[in-house]
């Protein structure tokens, strides 16, 4: 995890962000279900909760970026489900780095494992960062 805030210059292209362990409760489901009006229990959790989880560990593992920072694309991979009672990690590293009109835009990489080691997600994540 970085501390303080994150700085464009402070980012380094292959370098690990951080990574942290969350184990998926019934709570944290049915969260998701109330956020995602799906009420039914037989409905499959990911994609949308893999997102959801993806962003929390962004969120927690780089919590000082300066304001105006824009998450501009995401693409990802789902693999396998989650279900209450699993412990995934998900890791963070930083890609690449470019200069666009002046602007630093950033690729991250994000991997979500559960406790078998099973790929739950892969993604990526442009952000434009600010200055």
């Amino acid at each position: 995890m970085l501390e303080g805030l994150v700085t464009y210059e402070r980012l380094t292209p292959g370098e690990s962000i951080g990574s942290l362990s969350l184990d998926i409760t019934t709570r944290d489901i049915d969260d998701y279900r109330a956020i995602a009006g799906a009420a039914d229990p037989e409905l499959p959790l990911s994609p949308g909760l893999a997102i959801a989880l993806m962003m929390r560990a962004y969120m927690r593992l780089m919590p000082a970026r300066p304001p105006g920072t824009i998450h501009a694309s995401q693409k990802i991979r789902l693999g396998a489900p989650l279900s209450a009672g699993d412990r995934v990690t998900v890791a963070l590293r930083c890609l690449e780095k470019e200069r666009r009109k002046e602007r630093g835009w950033v690729r991250f990489e994000t991997e979500i494992r559960n406790q078998a080691g099973a790929l739950v997600l892969a993604g990526e994540q442009w952000m434009v960062w600010a200055k």
